[in-house]
């Protein structure tokens, strides 16, 4: 994640170069790395951010009616045509997140002309914006910001009644300012509103506060705004259906992976694969046992049914050939001989031109069942024998198992 600021945000030691303030991030909540640089030394990624400062932003409530998507901007000119210092046509409108027409809503105003400027440049560059947040905006709870913009300090509060940002200097007094820091908060305050100052603005910020603020660097302050839920990308600077689909589920997968609230969600998530992983190896430590157990059973009874073979490598396979050699010394007939063959094979009713019998090995060829039961293959895969069918004239072959 990439978070990019107008220079003018910041002091910077050429203020003729058209130079950005910038702060990287992996995953959203901690700073990587930040510095300032050139629109074409930028550092790339996907998730480009533009924070407009709070200067460059004007706030205004209005109860918007409900009209086609086509015609809101027509709308929203017409509710704010008394309130704008401008012209309707040269300002650049956003709403609020999940407005609607028919609800009172918020409205942030921007120099169309600027911002069009600003998002071609570094579309130039080859940084693409795929949102445009604000520094500031309205919200339920108060929150205060000393920052430095464009050479001078700068004290800035949002609330519920709007966001307000003023220019100050040592000689500002510090009770008409509260008062208008104060104007954005709600009617009776039920707590002291934060603050987060830059460490060059917190000496100031302290003397007009009247309290010592919380200190954040001007990257953390970025990458802390960045977060909001605001995207001024919208009317005609709104992207298209695709791109919004990549930044949400970019947004998405970064909130998942890192943010503190979902911080529960993986531990769990972490606690049941781990489960899982110990479950797994549970299974397979009970099955090893039942097979070595299973393994263990059959060499005894191999050893006790059979007492001269002293040494055992494969105790079924053992066992099949000491039966076979006492079914041969008895004079029995074992399903490899040829009569038991034979047998098997009657149920095909065959006719075949030729066989060749061998140890491990029965070759019929010119081989045709005059039957469609296919019980005599399984009769011979049971006796050990592997049958193969194939060529034609057909060929079947039997091989011994071991």
């Amino acid at each position: 994640m990439l978070v990019l600021t107008p220079s003018e945000s910041h002091a910077q030691v050429d203020p003729g170069a058209p130079e950005w303030c910038w702060v990287r991030s992996a995953d959203g909540q901690r700073v990587d790395s930040h510095g300032i640089a050139a629109a074409s030394a930028l550092p790339a990624d996907a998730a480009c951010v533009l924070l407009v400062p709070p200067p460059r932003l004007s706030w205004h409530h209005v109860a918007c009616p409900k009209a086609p998507v086509s015609r809101l901007r027509a709308v929203l000119d017409g509710l704010l045509e008394d309130r704008l210092l401008d012209d309707a046509s040269l300002l650049h409108l956003a709403l609020e997140p999940g407005a609607r027409a028919g609800q009172t809503l918020w409205v942030a105003a921007c120099d169309a002309a600027w911002l069009r400027a600003t998002l071609a440049s570094l579309q130039a560059a080859g940084r693409p914006v795929s949102r445009i947040a604000p520094a500031l905006w309205p919200q339920a709870t108060v929150a205060q910001q000393a920052f430095e913009c464009a050479g001078q300090t700068w004290l800035a509060a949002s609330g519920p009644h709007g966001v307000v940002a003023v220019a100050v200097d040592e000689h500002t007094p510090s009770a008409g300012l509260a008062a208008l820091l104060a104007s954005v908060s709600a009617e009776v305050a039920s707590e002291t509103p934060s603050c987060v100052a830059e460490p060059a603005c917190a000496a100031a910020a302290e003397r007009l506060l009247g309290r010592a603020p919380e200190i954040a660097s001007a990257p953390e302050r970025w990458l802390r705004s960045a977060q909001g839920p605001w995207d001024l990308a919208q009317f005609e600077f709104s992207q298209s259906a695709q791109a919004r689909r990549g930044q949400w589920l970019r947004d998405t997968a970064r909130s998942l992976l890192h943010a503190p609230a979902w911080r529960p969600a993986r531990w769990g998530l972490v606690a049941v694969v781990l489960l899982q992983v110990a479950a797994l190896n549970v299974q397979a430590w009970q099955s090893r046992r039942h097979l070595l157990a299973t393994q263990a059973q059959a060499r005894q009874l191999l050893t006790q049914t059979f007492p001269q073979t002293t040494l055992v490598l494969d105790a079924p396979l053992q066992m099949r050939r000491a039966l076979a050699e006492l079914r041969q010394n008895a004079g029995e007939a074992s399903s490899r001989d040829l009569e038991s063959v034979l047998q098997a094979l009657a149920q095909a009713a065959p006719e075949f031109s030729s066989l060749e019998f061998g140890p491990s090995d029965v070759v019929l060829r010119g081989f045709k069942p005059t039957t469609a039961d296919a019980g005599w293959q399984a009769e011979l895969q049971e006796a050990g024998w592997t049958v193969q069918l194939a060529g034609e004239p057909a060929v079947l072959t039997l091989k011994a198992r071991p």
